[in-house]
């Protein structure tokens, strides 16, 4: 169909390359959501997309690779010679290639993907061993790095030996996952947003923690790439709905002026569910609409531009406030920006962290200040570690901030305490 290698025919080409070529690397790209397009447009406009990324590819790679599918979603590039600094590069051209926005009928859909690779020239080990030799290794390095990926960004991964390791651990907890949420091990520490303006905290971001009983406390990075790509997404956020809003209830019975932020993932905003959900939540705590900020990401909300609108206008009618996280590491920002019934942008960490030494981010984030001011967004600038860069925000007008500067994400118990001291120092 799209005119590419397929999977036995790659294989035995890249059998051929091992024998003779010590730099030969594997790229293999796994896409995003894919299910979900041919869900909203049909096989037929599937294939199409298959057909325009298998092309790309074809392009963007040196005329010596060989470009795969090996099945489904998944697409690979056989090229060499590479070792771990010119993979990293080709992985971010292919990258660029792929996620580049493709016109749908009347849309242009964003399809994200994470990137894999595997070295020949390397054993993982990071001593210069001999490497791997057979196709089938190659692979499953591949995927294996794959599933490193998908915990990254940007979601590129070079293959080493503790990603074997890492892989088996993330299917056992997803496994784990639903009974970790019966048992109590699931639970939410909470980073406060400072409003620039008035010095007093606005709000707090609710960040999923895992007491694991073996493997200690776990951010989202180690559990919830397995769960985005199941149905225990849904059980997940349903939880974290009701255990935020209930916390939120509870920090506001004790005076504190405050909102809660909860990140969504693709899988929630094409669930058609997700408005009634919390419509319940909030009835069920008592907590005012405008006391709840939902964040996406904005790959997450283009993947399915169709029914992500949908979704968000529905949560927007309910009267909570619609947040676009990670802002500035899209490829179509400013393009569908005025789409999206949204009324926040977080600013990403990576552009933020480095204002006081980078002229061009600092540039970047200045323009993002007066844009998010014209379009009458609210901006809140994430990953804020040092009081030089929040006197730089302020200055420039941004609304509100986060990091490290401000505050740490906290346990439950520890939010009014926090934020009371965080009110009382007017930072």
């Amino acid at each position: 169909m799209t005119g590419l290698a397929t999977r036995n025919e790659l294989e035995r080409r890249l059998s051929r390359r091992l024998a003779t070529d010590p730099w030969v690397g594997l790229v293999l790209v796994d896409l995003h959501g894919f299910a979900d397009v041919n869900a909203t447009f049909g096989y037929t406009d599937g294939d199409r997309m298959l057909k325009i990324i298998g092309a790309r590819l074809s392009d963007a790679v040196p005329p010596t690779s060989v470009v795969g599918r090996l099945g489904g979603d998944e697409f690979a590039v056989v090229a060499g010679p590479l070792d771990e600094r010119s993979a990293t590069r080709l992985a971010a051209v292919v990258r660029a290639a792929v996620t580049a926005p493709i016109e749908m009928r009347d849309m242009r859909v964003t399809v994200d993907c994470s990137i894999g690779v595997a070295l020949r020239a390397c054993d993982g080990s990071g001593t210069g061993g001999a490497g791997i030799t057979t196709a089938e290794g190659m692979i499953q390095r591949a995927h294996a790095a794959v599933g490193e990926a998908q915990r990254r960004h940007p979601r590129v991964a070079v293959y080493d030996r503790t990603m074997e390791t890492d892989q088996a651990n993330r299917v056992r907890r997803l496994g784990e996952l639903e009974v970790a949420m019966r048992s109590g091990q699931l639970e939410l520490f909470y980073q406060p947003r400072l409003d620039l303006r008035s010095g007093r905290v606005s709000g707090l971001e609710g960040l999923l923690r895992w007491r694991h009983p073996v493997d200690g406390l776990l951010g989202p990075a180690d559990f919830l790439a397995g769960a985005e790509a199941t149905s225990v997404i849904g059980v997940l956020t349903s939880f974290v709905l009701d255990r935020a809003l209930g916390d939120c209830a509870g920090w506001r019975s004790a005076g504190l002026d405050v909102d809660v932020a909860i990140n969504l993932s693709v899988r929630n905003l094409v669930d058609s569910t997700l408005p009634e959900q919390v419509s319940e939540a909030l009835a069920r705590h008592a907590v005012p609409p405008s006391a709840v900020v939902l964040e996406v990401t904005e790959t997450s909300a283009m993947t399915d531009p169709t029914r992500s609108v949908i979704t968000m206008t529905a949560l927007r009618a309910l009267g909570v406030t619609l947040s676009i996280d990670d802002f500035g590491t899209g490829y179509s920002s400013l393009a569908y920006l005025s789409r999206l019934p949204v009324q926040q942008l977080k600013l990403d960490r990576s552009l933020v962290a480095s204002i006081v030494d980078d002229e061009v981010d600092r540039a970047i984030v200045a323009s993002t200040v007066d844009l998010a001011r014209r379009m009458r967004l609210h901006l809140v600038a994430e990953g804020v570690e040092n009081g030089e860069s929040l006197e730089m925000l302020r200055q420039w007008g941004c609304d509100a901030v986060q990091g490290f500067f401000v505050s740490r994400p906290v346990p439950v118990d520890e939010v009014v305490p926090v934020v009371r001291a965080l009110d009382a120092a007017h930072v």
